[in-house]
């Protein structure tokens, strides 16, 4: 046994419930880090809170073990505050992004008969035009989109042209010689 500071009482080293305390604490702060399972933290935090407490108000024990297991659990129940927050706010973020409406519009030209294939994973659609043709259409989340413009006339060579504009920005377009095709996608462009 070891003396206290003012001499008088002597203090027992062992304090199990600050060596409780510093064990929870130590758990706390490692599995705060961790997103979804870092929600363990908040209750073995607390508990390392709740030993350290005990721990100090113990007469005539040491009290380290209990200040340190009492300020790491309550330093876990912070991190894992902050990594939950992080995790709910990026997890709604990408939850909005991918049920967010967009307009898609296809446009293709051509100087004779033509033929365009157009649309997204939910299908796609074949029509015949000749001069200027276009299609808008709506999407939720995200989805890829192409656009596939072929001459109808394969006796001649035609210039033909295709663009794919979503939500007002023309995300892909091309030009050429009785061809073209373009896909993008509503996430990225």
């Amino acid at each position: 046994m070891t003396m206290s500071p003012s001499g008088s009482v002597p203090l027992d080293p062992r304090n199990g419930f600050g060596v409780t305390a510093l064990v929870l604490g130590i758990i706390a702060v490692i599995f705060s880090f961790i997103p979804l399972v870092g929600i363990v933290s908040f209750f073995v935090g607390g508990l390392a809170v709740i030993f350290g407490i005990i721990g100090l108000t113990r007469k005539n024990r040491a009290k380290g073990l209990s200040v340190a297991g009492l300020i790491l659990g309550a330093v876990g129940i912070i991190i894992a505050g902050i990594v939950t927050a992080t995790t709910a706010a990026f997890v709604s973020s990408v939850d909005e992004e991918m049920n967010k409406e967009a307009t898609v519009v296809y446009k293709a030209t051509s100087e004779n008969n033509a033929t365009v294939m157009f649309g997204a994973t939910s299908g796609t659609s074949n029509e015949d035009f000749k001069g200027k043709w276009e299609q808008e259409t709506t999407v939720t989340g995200w989805d890829a989109t192409s656009l596939i413009v072929t001459s109808g006339d394969y006796t001649t060579s035609q210039k033909v042209s295709c663009e794919i504009i979503i939500d007002g920005e023309s995300v892909a377009k091309q030009s050429g010689t009785d061809n073209v095709s373009r896909t993008a996608d509503t996430i990225s462009k």
